[in-house]
C-alpha cells in the first residue's frame, strides 16, 4: 500500500476522513445515476497513483486532489446533514475547525518548532547581532547591504 494512503492522507483530512469516503461513495452513486464520469474521483484517484509510483513522496505533493476532495466532501456534508439535521452539521464542521486549529497549534508550537529556538537563544545571547544582509534601506532599484 502507498504512503500516500496509508499515511498521508488520513494525516491531511484527519477529522474529515470518514466524511471523504462517505463523499466518495455518494459523488460515484450519483454520476452513475446522471450517466456522467466521475471527473473529481478519477482526478484524485490518477493523481495519487502516479504519485505512488515514483520514488520521492512529499506531502506537498498532494496538494493538488485538496480541492477536488473538499468539494467532495462539502457535497456529501450538504446531501446528507442538512436536510436532516441542520445543527449537526454546524455542530459538525465547527468540532472540525476547532481540532484542526489546536492540531495546527501543537505543531507550529511544539512538534515543528523549527527555527524559533536558534532564533530565541540568538536573541538572548546575541541582542546586537545582525545579519548579513540587513535590508532596512532602500536606495534606488534595489536594497542595501549593511555589514
Amino acid at each position: 500500500m502507498s504512503k500516500y494512503v496509508a499515511q498521508e492522507i488520513p494525516v491531511r483530512f484527519n477529522i474529515f476522513l470518514p466524511t471523504l469516503v462517505f463523499g466518495v461513495v455518494h459523488y460515484v452513486r450519483v454520476c452513475r445515476s446522471l450517466n456522467k464520469l466521475p471527473y473529481l474521483v478519477i482526478y484524485s484517484i490518477s493523481i495519487v497513483t502516479f504519485l505512488s509510483l515514483i520514488s520521492h513522496k512529499e506531502p506537498k505533493f498532494l496538494l493538488p486532489i485538496f480541492p477536488p476532495c473538499f468539494i467532495i466532501i462539502g457535497q456529501y456534508l450538504q446531501y446528507s446533514l442538512s436536510k436532516t439535521r441542520p445543527g449537526l452539521l454546524k455542530a459538525y464542521v465547527l468540532q472540525g475547525v476547532l481540532i484542526e486549529l489546536y492540531i495546527s497549534i501543537w505543531f507550529v508550537h511544539f512538534h515543528e518548532i523549527g527555527a524559533w529556538g536558534p532564533m530565541n537563544h540568538i536573541q538572548k545571547y546575541y541582542p546586537d547581532y545582525e545579519s548579513v544582509v540587513v535590508a532596512n534601506k532602500f536606495e534606488g532599484n534595489y536594497l542595501s547591504l549593511n555589514h
